[in-house]
């Protein structure tokens, strides 16, 4: 198969597992809704929080850089001794941080933070592992992975929070899902070689690692900061509703673009044409992504209100606007997902760290000045602003002559979408039994202006799908 063919059959197998992974884990949230206190999802998420702050040692990038380097097989071993030695250094730092919280007001956190120590440890080899998937384009088999630690992670944390372990029920399960996670990839045939350490190599896989580390630390702060800012202005029952709100809205943008970032990356990096057909290739692919989710974040944000009335008890109502901005601020992810992999597909860590360093700063102030102005609405306002920026941020270094040629196919459907959600809830707005026909006049309405304007890249995803699905139905003919 082609390398576009290869990607997109990546895709329907990342996306497709991840959805069953999905179901689960949105069922497992409205699980945990029932059994745990809006406190106790403050206090788990503001220790991942903390835990986020010590990113700057983990080594997230260091698959990325064997990627990039085309040198998997012959550099793998040193990258997992790299893995180790970050690794530990990461699960220091957090048991530092754990020994400090009480200085801070916050000693429920302590045990957190161990716990998360531990998982530092334990998970060391799993970077190298994936990337080892990745290398042979064996998206099938990571995505299986994937779904093999969500297995896991989900009926654990339901299991321990009906217990009665509060905040560990969040973060006891880590433990067990990195490990199956981990035994999963090796079933794959994911294999590193152990051998000695070579200083030469290391030094220089660690100069970019240190780097996309660095990178990597901005990145996971843009969703961790909030958190952390709403923690020093809220009390932890509030802070559960903002940090659950997120979680929840979260799930259908993971699934349809975090997720594809383990295909993005790979495929940008196989192309050998010139930059500009890069960046031509990047847009179409960041447009095909953000047509989707402009659909099921905008009808994910018009259900919000009756959804969580309907499945989670009424302690979490305050939830709600929080769902309603993370929709819509995180409806333009599938500019950033694909901004960033093709930044690292080309070898530009330098701008990808200053881009993901404006980001973080911009999350961070929208997110302080919203939380002072109007507390946990302000917050989400302030936090969905800043992604939908930094989204939109991250796909400027493509340079004008690409955003140009892009354009004509962007700013209709855009505008008609803004202009479709914005008439279906002022239809629904106070009306319950409005809310299901206005989402589904907002997805007809919007997807076709998608659709009309369409470059290529949705008609190519179906027609993938199509040659994808063919074997798995029924031959004309063939007895039932």
């Amino acid at each position: 198969m082609s390398l576009g063919a290869r990607a997109i059959d990546g895709a329907f197998w990342n996306v497709g597992l991840a959805l069953s992974n999905k179901v689960i884990t949105l069922a497992g949230q409205v699980a945990l809704a029932w059994f745990l206190l809006p406190s106790d999802m403050g206090l788990a998420n503001l220790a991942l929080a903390t835990a986020a702050f010590t990113a700057v040692l983990s080594v997230g990038g260091l698959g990325d850089v064997l990627l990039q380097r085309r040198r998997y097989d012959e550099e793998s071993g040193q990258g997992l001794w790299l893995s180790f030695t970050f690794c530990t250094l990461m699960a220091l730092a957090i048991a530092a941080a754990a020994a400090a919280s009480p200085a801070f007001g916050r000693p429920g956190i302590a045990g957190l933070l161990l716990v998360l120590a531990c998982g530092m440890l334990v998970g060391a080899p799993a970077t190298i592992l994936a990337a080892g998937l990745k290398n042979r384009l064996d998206f099938k088999g990571l995505a299986l992975a994937q779904l093999a630690g969500g297995l896991v992670y989900t009926p654990t944390a339901v299991a321990l929070a009906w217990l009665g372990w509060g905040p560990y029920a969040l973060i006891v399960p880590f433990l067990p899902q990195q490990i199956v996670t981990m035994a999963a990839m090796l079933g794959r045939g994911s294999r590193v070689a152990l051998e000695r350490p070579d200083p030469a190599v290391l030094r220089t896989l660690a100069r970019p690692t240190l780097a996309l580390s660095l990178t990597g630390l901005f990145i996971g702060l843009q969703s961790q900061a909030p958190v952390f800012v709403c923690g020093l202005a809220l009390d932890p029952g509030t802070l559960g509703h903002f940090t659950w709100g997120w979680a929840v809205a979260g799930q259908a943008v993971f699934l349809l673009a975090t997720n594809l970032r383990e295909v993005l990356l790979p495929a940008f990096t196989r192309l050998e044409q010139d930059p500009a057909h890069r960046a031509q290739v990047a847009l179409k692919v960041a447009r095909t992504i953000t047509a989707l989710l402009c659909l099921v974040c905008g009808v994910q944000a018009l259900l919000a209100r009756t959804a969580i009335g309907h499945l989670v008890p009424a302690k979490w109502a305050p939830a709600v606007p929080v769902v309603i901005c993370a929709s819509l601020g995180l409806a333009a992810q599938g500019l950033w997902i694909t901004g960033m992999a093709w930044l690292n597909a080309c070898g530009r860590y330098r701008l990808l760290l200053k881009l993901s360093a404006l980001q973080t700063l911009a999350a961070v102030a929208l997110t302080w000045a919203g939380v002072r102005w109007g507390g946990l609405l302000g917050a989400s306002i302030g936090c969905a602003a800043a992604t939908a920026l930094g989204a939109a941020a991250s796909v400027a270094p493509m340079g004008a002559a690409a955003l140009l040629r892009a354009a004509r196919t962007w700013w209709l459907p855009a505008a008609a979408t803004v202009a479709a959600w914005s008439a279906c809830l002022a239809f629904s707005w106070g009306s319950p039994l409005r809310e299901i026909p206005a989402a589904g006049a907002f997805a007809l309405v919007a997807g076709w202006f998608w659709w009309r304007e369409d470059d290529g890249g949705l008609a190519g995803v179906l027609a993938r799908a199509g040659a994808v699905l063919q074997p798995l139905l029924p031959r004309r003919g063939a007895r039932p």
